[in-house]
Protein backbone atom coordinates (compact mmCIF):
# COMPACT_ATOMS: atom_id res chain seq x y z
CA UNK A 1 0.00 0.00 0.00
CA UNK A 2 1.18 3.52 -0.77
CA UNK A 3 2.50 5.48 2.19
CA UNK A 4 1.31 9.00 3.08
CA UNK A 5 3.20 11.80 1.33
CA UNK A 6 5.83 13.81 3.15
CA UNK A 7 4.71 17.45 2.91
CA UNK A 8 8.05 19.12 3.62
CA UNK A 9 8.62 19.81 -0.09
CA UNK A 10 5.22 21.53 -0.34
CA UNK A 11 6.11 23.81 2.55
CA UNK A 12 9.36 24.69 0.79
CA UNK A 13 7.51 25.60 -2.43
CA UNK A 14 5.01 27.71 -0.45
CA UNK A 15 7.91 29.67 1.04
CA UNK A 16 9.49 30.15 -2.40
CA UNK A 17 6.23 31.52 -3.86
CA UNK A 18 5.66 33.92 -0.96
CA UNK A 19 9.25 35.21 -1.03
CA UNK A 20 9.13 35.50 -4.83
CA UNK A 21 5.87 37.47 -4.71
CA UNK A 22 7.29 39.84 -2.09
CA UNK A 23 10.54 40.38 -3.95
CA UNK A 24 9.20 41.01 -7.50
CA UNK A 25 7.44 43.97 -9.07
CA UNK A 26 3.69 44.50 -9.03
CA UNK A 27 3.47 43.60 -12.73
CA UNK A 28 4.37 39.90 -12.31
CA UNK A 29 3.03 39.29 -8.82
CA UNK A 30 -0.04 37.69 -10.42
CA UNK A 31 2.18 34.87 -11.73
CA UNK A 32 3.37 34.05 -8.22
CA UNK A 33 -0.18 34.13 -6.89
CA UNK A 34 -1.30 31.78 -9.68
CA UNK A 35 1.53 29.38 -8.83
CA UNK A 36 0.59 29.59 -5.17
CA UNK A 37 -3.06 28.71 -5.94
CA UNK A 38 -2.02 25.74 -8.12
CA UNK A 39 0.40 24.57 -5.45
CA UNK A 40 -2.30 24.82 -2.79
CA UNK A 41 -4.64 22.72 -5.00
CA UNK A 42 -2.08 19.90 -5.24
CA UNK A 43 -1.29 20.20 -1.53
CA UNK A 44 -4.98 19.90 -0.66
CA UNK A 45 -5.32 16.91 -2.96
CA UNK A 46 -2.31 15.27 -1.27
CA UNK A 47 -3.91 15.74 2.14
CA UNK A 48 -7.12 14.05 0.96
CA UNK A 49 -5.16 11.12 -0.49
CA UNK A 50 -3.20 10.72 2.75
CA UNK A 51 -6.38 10.80 4.79
CA UNK A 52 -7.86 8.05 2.63
CA UNK A 53 -4.68 6.01 2.94
CA UNK A 54 -4.76 6.25 6.72
CA UNK A 55 -8.44 5.29 6.74
CA UNK A 56 -7.72 2.35 4.45
CA UNK A 57 -4.87 1.18 6.70
CA UNK A 58 -7.10 1.33 9.76
CA UNK A 59 -9.76 -0.69 7.97
CA UNK A 60 -7.19 -3.28 6.92
CA UNK A 61 -5.83 -3.49 10.47
CA UNK A 62 -9.33 -4.01 11.83
CA UNK A 63 -10.04 -6.59 9.15
CA UNK A 64 -6.78 -8.37 9.91
CA UNK A 65 -7.53 -8.43 13.65
CA UNK A 66 -11.01 -9.85 13.01
CA UNK A 67 -9.62 -12.38 10.57
CA UNK A 68 -6.94 -13.51 13.03
CA UNK A 69 -9.56 -13.84 15.75
CA UNK A 70 -11.72 -15.97 13.47
CA UNK A 71 -8.72 -18.11 12.51
CA UNK A 72 -7.71 -18.60 16.16
CA UNK A 73 -11.25 -19.63 17.06
CA UNK A 74 -11.34 -22.12 14.18
CA UNK A 75 -7.89 -23.51 15.08
CA UNK A 76 -8.84 -23.75 18.76
CA UNK A 77 -11.78 -25.96 17.81
CA UNK A 78 -9.45 -27.99 15.62
CA UNK A 79 -7.06 -28.60 18.53
CA UNK A 80 -9.89 -30.08 20.61
CA UNK A 81 -10.64 -32.65 17.91
CA UNK A 82 -9.08 -36.15 17.99
CA UNK A 83 -5.33 -36.22 17.39
CA UNK A 84 -5.84 -38.11 14.14
CA UNK A 85 -7.66 -35.19 12.56
CA UNK A 86 -5.47 -33.57 9.86
CA UNK A 87 -4.99 -29.83 9.65
CA UNK A 88 -6.85 -29.82 6.33
CA UNK A 89 -10.01 -30.74 8.24
CA UNK A 90 -10.15 -27.14 9.44
CA UNK A 91 -12.33 -25.48 6.83
CA UNK A 92 -10.54 -22.13 6.38
CA UNK A 93 -11.32 -21.40 2.75
CA UNK A 94 -14.75 -19.88 3.51
CA UNK A 95 -13.04 -17.47 5.89
CA UNK A 96 -10.73 -16.26 3.14
CA UNK A 97 -13.65 -15.84 0.76
CA UNK A 98 -15.88 -14.05 3.26
CA UNK A 99 -13.13 -11.54 4.07
CA UNK A 100 -12.25 -11.05 0.41
CA UNK A 101 -8.53 -11.80 0.84
CA UNK A 102 -6.12 -13.17 -1.71
CA UNK A 103 -4.31 -16.48 -1.00
CA UNK A 104 -0.98 -14.81 -0.11
CA UNK A 105 -2.59 -12.52 2.44
CA UNK A 106 -4.59 -15.42 3.82
CA UNK A 107 -1.42 -17.50 4.26
CA UNK A 108 0.38 -14.67 6.04
CA UNK A 109 -2.54 -14.00 8.39
CA UNK A 110 -2.99 -17.72 9.03
CA UNK A 111 0.67 -17.91 10.11
CA UNK A 112 0.18 -14.98 12.49
CA UNK A 113 -2.98 -16.52 13.94
CA UNK A 114 -1.31 -19.86 14.59
CA UNK A 115 1.71 -18.12 16.16
CA UNK A 116 -0.56 -16.15 18.47
CA UNK A 117 -2.42 -19.32 19.44
CA UNK A 118 0.86 -21.05 20.27
CA UNK A 119 2.08 -18.03 22.25
CA UNK A 120 -1.17 -18.02 24.23
CA UNK A 121 -0.62 -21.68 25.08
CA UNK A 122 2.96 -21.07 26.24
CA UNK A 123 1.94 -18.04 28.29
CA UNK A 124 -0.89 -19.96 29.99
CA UNK A 125 1.46 -22.88 30.70
CA UNK A 126 3.99 -20.63 32.45
CA UNK A 127 1.50 -18.51 34.42
CA UNK A 128 2.60 -20.14 37.72
CA UNK A 129 6.31 -19.95 36.95
CA UNK A 130 6.54 -23.74 36.57
CA UNK A 131 6.10 -26.12 33.64
CA UNK A 132 4.85 -29.67 34.01
CA UNK A 133 6.10 -32.40 31.64
CA UNK A 134 2.60 -32.75 30.19
CA UNK A 135 2.38 -29.00 29.45
CA UNK A 136 5.87 -29.10 27.91
CA UNK A 137 4.82 -31.94 25.62
CA UNK A 138 1.57 -30.16 24.79
CA UNK A 139 3.42 -27.03 23.62
CA UNK A 140 5.45 -28.96 21.04
CA UNK A 141 2.67 -31.33 19.98
CA UNK A 142 0.38 -28.34 19.43
CA UNK A 143 3.06 -26.68 17.30
CA UNK A 144 3.27 -29.85 15.20
CA UNK A 145 -0.49 -29.96 14.72
CA UNK A 146 -0.51 -26.30 13.73
CA UNK A 147 2.37 -27.01 11.33
CA UNK A 148 4.60 -24.48 13.09
CA UNK A 149 8.36 -24.70 13.43
CA UNK A 150 9.48 -23.90 16.97
CA UNK A 151 12.64 -21.80 16.57
CA UNK A 152 13.67 -21.52 20.22
CA UNK A 153 16.87 -19.81 21.31
CA UNK A 154 19.26 -21.53 23.73
CA UNK A 155 18.15 -19.09 26.44
CA UNK A 156 14.49 -20.02 25.92
CA UNK A 157 15.28 -23.74 26.02
CA UNK A 158 17.23 -23.26 29.26
CA UNK A 159 14.34 -21.25 30.74
CA UNK A 160 11.82 -23.97 29.86
CA UNK A 161 14.06 -26.63 31.39
CA UNK A 162 14.38 -24.53 34.55
CA UNK A 163 10.60 -24.19 34.74
CA UNK A 164 10.31 -27.98 34.46
CA UNK A 165 12.91 -28.31 37.22
CA UNK A 166 10.79 -26.07 39.45
CA UNK A 167 7.71 -28.20 38.79
CA UNK A 168 9.68 -31.35 39.62
CA UNK A 169 10.86 -29.82 42.90
CA UNK A 170 7.33 -28.81 43.88
CA UNK A 171 5.55 -32.01 42.82
CA UNK A 172 7.96 -34.85 42.14
CA UNK A 173 10.72 -36.77 43.85
CA UNK A 174 13.70 -34.66 44.83
CA UNK A 175 17.08 -35.49 43.30
CA UNK A 176 19.69 -36.58 45.84
CA UNK A 177 23.20 -35.11 45.51
CA UNK A 178 26.26 -37.10 46.50
CA UNK A 179 28.57 -35.00 48.69
CA UNK A 180 32.04 -35.57 50.09
CA UNK A 181 31.20 -34.37 53.61
CA UNK A 182 30.06 -36.80 56.28
CA UNK A 183 26.34 -36.59 57.02
CA UNK A 184 24.48 -38.37 59.81
CA UNK A 185 22.41 -41.41 58.99
CA UNK A 186 19.05 -40.65 57.36
CA UNK A 187 20.27 -37.20 56.27
CA UNK A 188 20.47 -36.63 52.52
CA UNK A 189 21.57 -33.61 50.50
CA UNK A 190 19.51 -31.91 47.80
CA UNK A 191 21.57 -28.79 47.01
CA UNK A 192 25.22 -27.73 47.03
CA UNK A 193 26.92 -24.55 45.79
CA UNK A 194 29.97 -22.35 46.48
CA UNK A 195 28.79 -19.58 48.75
CA UNK A 196 29.61 -16.31 50.50
CA UNK A 197 28.18 -15.95 54.01
CA UNK A 198 27.30 -12.29 54.58
CA UNK A 199 25.61 -10.42 57.45
CA UNK A 200 24.43 -6.90 58.16
CA UNK A 201 26.90 -5.21 60.53
CA UNK A 202 26.77 -1.74 62.02
CA UNK A 203 29.70 0.53 61.24
CA UNK A 204 30.51 3.84 62.92
CA UNK A 205 31.38 7.00 61.05
CA UNK A 206 32.34 10.21 62.87
CA UNK A 207 32.26 13.97 62.28
CA UNK A 208 35.35 15.39 63.95
CA UNK A 209 34.63 19.13 63.59
CA UNK A 210 31.59 21.36 63.95
CA UNK A 211 31.21 25.11 63.74
CA UNK A 212 32.35 27.87 61.38
CA UNK A 213 35.04 27.18 58.81
CA UNK A 214 37.02 30.43 59.24
CA UNK A 215 40.60 30.25 60.53
CA UNK A 216 43.33 32.75 61.54
CA UNK A 217 47.11 32.78 61.37
CA UNK A 218 48.62 32.97 64.89
CA UNK A 219 52.20 32.52 63.92
CA UNK A 220 54.51 30.76 61.55
CA UNK A 221 53.04 27.32 60.95
CA UNK A 222 50.25 27.86 63.52
CA UNK A 223 46.62 28.57 62.63
CA UNK A 224 43.55 28.98 64.86
CA UNK A 225 40.31 27.47 63.53
CA UNK A 226 36.89 28.68 64.73
CA UNK A 227 34.53 26.05 66.05
CA UNK A 228 34.99 23.04 68.28
CA UNK A 229 36.09 19.45 67.90
CA UNK A 230 33.00 17.35 68.56
CA UNK A 231 33.05 13.58 68.05
CA UNK A 232 29.63 12.57 66.70
CA UNK A 233 29.34 8.85 65.86
CA UNK A 234 26.94 7.90 63.05
CA UNK A 235 26.00 4.23 62.64
CA UNK A 236 25.05 2.55 59.37
CA UNK A 237 24.14 -1.04 58.45
CA UNK A 238 26.46 -2.48 55.81
CA UNK A 239 26.33 -5.96 54.31
CA UNK A 240 29.66 -7.50 55.27
CA UNK A 241 31.28 -10.72 54.11
CA UNK A 242 31.89 -13.06 57.05
CA UNK A 243 33.20 -16.19 55.39
CA UNK A 244 33.46 -18.14 52.15
CA UNK A 245 32.79 -21.79 51.61
CA UNK A 246 30.08 -24.18 50.43
CA UNK A 247 26.40 -24.28 51.31
CA UNK A 248 24.45 -27.54 51.52
CA UNK A 249 20.72 -28.09 51.88
CA UNK A 250 19.63 -31.39 53.37
CA UNK A 251 16.33 -32.80 54.53
CA UNK A 252 17.16 -31.60 58.06
CA UNK A 253 19.16 -28.37 57.83
CA UNK A 254 21.00 -25.69 55.91
CA UNK A 255 24.71 -26.33 56.35
CA UNK A 256 27.54 -23.92 55.60
CA UNK A 257 31.11 -25.25 55.51
CA UNK A 258 33.36 -22.19 55.58
CA UNK A 259 37.04 -21.45 55.75
CA UNK A 260 36.70 -19.95 59.24
CA UNK A 261 33.91 -22.01 60.76
CA UNK A 262 30.97 -24.28 59.99
CA UNK A 263 27.39 -23.18 60.63
CA UNK A 264 24.25 -25.27 60.72
CA UNK A 265 20.66 -23.94 60.67
CA UNK A 266 17.88 -26.48 61.22
CA UNK A 267 14.92 -26.16 58.91
CA UNK A 268 12.61 -25.61 61.86
CA UNK A 269 14.66 -22.52 62.81
CA UNK A 270 14.21 -20.93 59.37
CA UNK A 271 11.21 -18.66 59.79
CA UNK A 272 11.39 -17.00 56.37
CA UNK A 273 13.59 -16.54 53.34
CA UNK A 274 13.83 -13.89 50.65
CA UNK A 275 15.35 -14.95 47.32
CA UNK A 276 17.24 -12.52 45.08
CA UNK A 277 18.83 -12.99 41.67
CA UNK A 278 22.17 -14.13 43.08
CA UNK A 279 21.52 -14.46 46.83
CA UNK A 280 19.00 -15.58 49.43
CA UNK A 281 18.35 -14.03 52.84
CA UNK A 282 17.57 -16.49 55.61
CA UNK A 283 15.32 -15.27 58.42
CA UNK A 284 16.02 -17.00 61.73
CA UNK A 285 14.25 -16.97 65.08
CA UNK A 286 17.41 -15.82 66.89
CA UNK A 287 20.68 -14.25 65.89
CA UNK A 288 21.62 -12.46 62.70
CA UNK A 289 19.88 -13.32 59.46
CA UNK A 290 22.59 -14.32 56.98
CA UNK A 291 22.59 -13.48 53.28
CA UNK A 292 23.97 -16.35 51.22
CA UNK A 293 25.44 -15.28 47.90
CA UNK A 294 25.57 -18.32 45.63
CA UNK A 295 24.45 -19.67 42.26
CA UNK A 296 20.99 -21.07 41.47
CA UNK A 297 19.26 -19.36 44.38
CA UNK A 298 15.95 -19.83 42.55
CA UNK A 299 16.37 -23.61 42.83
CA UNK A 300 17.47 -23.26 46.46
CA UNK A 301 14.36 -21.22 47.30
CA UNK A 302 12.05 -23.78 45.66
CA UNK A 303 13.75 -26.59 47.58
CA UNK A 304 13.43 -24.67 50.85
CA UNK A 305 9.73 -24.06 50.20
CA UNK A 306 9.20 -27.78 49.48
CA UNK A 307 11.11 -28.94 52.56
CA UNK A 308 9.48 -26.37 54.84
CA UNK A 309 6.05 -27.48 53.60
Amino acid sequence: MKKPTQHTFYYFLFAVCIIGAAATSIHIIGIWITLLVILFFFYRRSLIIDKNLVKEQRQKNALRATYISAYKERYARFLKEPLTAPLSSVNLEPLMTSFGLDPDSSTSISEDARRELENDLVRDSLVDGVLSPSDHALIFSTADRLELKMDLSDETVDELEKMMKFWQIENGKLDIIAVSIALPEQEICYFMSPCQWMEMHKTLQSVSYTGLSANFMLGKGIRYRMGAFNHQPISADILTEIDRGTVYLTNHRLLFMGGLKNTSIHLADILSFVPYINAIEIGKGAGKSPVLVCEHTDILSHLLARLKA
